[in-house]
């Protein structure tokens, strides 16, 4: 297909620059057409005298910002929870529904994004404890329009032990913001960084690639 079509062509680049491609890594595979992409690529890639080194199958977690990388890429202000920063984000929750309807959709670290004067769904997200637990299904919370709460409700949400943060943008904006946004792994994300080496070791052949250096 197209992919390898460029791959040979990228080839053939390097080699007339008198550039030896010792190989492809092929990354982002989805999980559940990894068996189909990682034979048709590489059958495909040999007729065409590419030697595949390796091939990653797509881990979603590595994409997944924490709040602190939402705080640091935006200029939204944080309002409470400075040090709940570092949880993960799963999933972006448009709260511009009813609130019955939001609670459907609401998964473990969801962030939340709805307008500050739409307390119905600040307490309905507030009301996502688990008692069990002790833990909220959402991992912090984000209000649009420049609009903070009034006061009672500000001080549920400092005692939530989630981050709440405020955006100055519509609610549409400060989503599309978010989901924007480039994921990268920093030297302190030990979690992400062990997913990386655990997915190299077991999908890339590293003996060829030190070989061939």
């Amino acid at each position: 297909g197209r992919p390898i079509d460029e791959i040979v062509l990228n080839k053939a680049l390097f080699e007339r620059e008198g550039v030896k491609l010792l190989g492809v890594i092929i990354n982002k595979v989805l999980p559940d057409k990894f068996d189909k992409i990682n034979d048709l690529v590489r059958r495909g890639l040999k007729r065409k005298g590419v030697d595949v080194l390796g091939v990653v199958p797509y881990n979603p977690m590595l994409s997944r910002p924490t709040i602190e990388q939402i705080l640091e890429e935006t200029d939204f202000k944080i309002l409470s929870g400075k040090e709940y920063l570092e949880s993960s984000v799963t999933q972006v929750i448009v709260g511009a529904m009813e609130p019955r309807d939001a609670l459907k959709y609401i998964l473990d670290d969801s962030l939340i994004i709805t307008p500050g004067d739409r307390e119905d769904m600040i307490m309905t997200v507030l009301s996502c404890f688990r008692q069990d637990a002790k833990t909220l299904k959402v991992c912090g919370i984000v209000l649009s329009g420049g609009i903070t709460p009034e006061q009672p409700v500000m001080n549920l949400l400092s005692k939530a032990e989630i981050p709440v943060l405020l955006a100055k943008s519509d609610t549409y904006d400060v989503a599309t913001t978010v989901h924007d946004l480039t994921v990268k792994i920093r030297p302190r994300d030990k979690e992400k960084i062990d997913t990386v080496v655990k997915l190299i070791k077991d999908n890339v052949d590293l003996g060829r690639i030190l070989k061939g250096m």
